[in-house]
């Protein structure tokens, strides 16, 4: 540790004026080739020059941005009502499998086989509706 420091104050009292002088030089030359566009400019750019930047030109119309916003807030109005809708299904199934665990376990499967033997027979029912109409 000691050797670290003191090679590091030799460096500095070695070379103290060339280390500031190409610091300094090197810190002012950086800075002054650096060309900042001035506000007046990036303000005063046209449609044609913004879009070079991968944004479509609708996406500067304020009617269309207004639409889009209408058309999300739709979608977020439907999504909560699936959300809903989907909810009630879901306690619906909960409230008729409380009810079922009332009865004994053949009456359900019986049930169960009855059910799904309905459901095959309305698709068939609409495939042949399908196929004849």
């Amino acid at each position: 540790m000691e050797s670290i420091a003191l090679g590091l104050t030799c460096t500095a009292t070695v070379f103290p004026h060339s280390f500031h002088s190409t610091s300094s030089l090197s810190a002012t030359s950086t800075f002054n080739s650096i060309k900042y566009p001035s506000t007046t400019a990036l303000r005063s750019k046209g449609i044609e020059e913004k879009d070079l930047y991968g944004l479509p030109k609708e996406f500067y119309d304020d009617e269309w941005q207004a639409k889009q916003r209408e058309k999300t807030k739709e979608l977020h109005r439907r999504r909560q009502q699936e959300e809903e809708e989907e909810e009630e299904k879901i306690d619906e199934y909960r409230e008729i499998g409380l009810r079922l665990k009332d009865y004994p376990e053949e009456d359900l499967v019986k049930a169960k086989k009855l059910v799904a033997s309905f459901i095959r027979s309305a698709e068939e029912v609409e495939e042949v509706n399908n196929f004849y109409c």
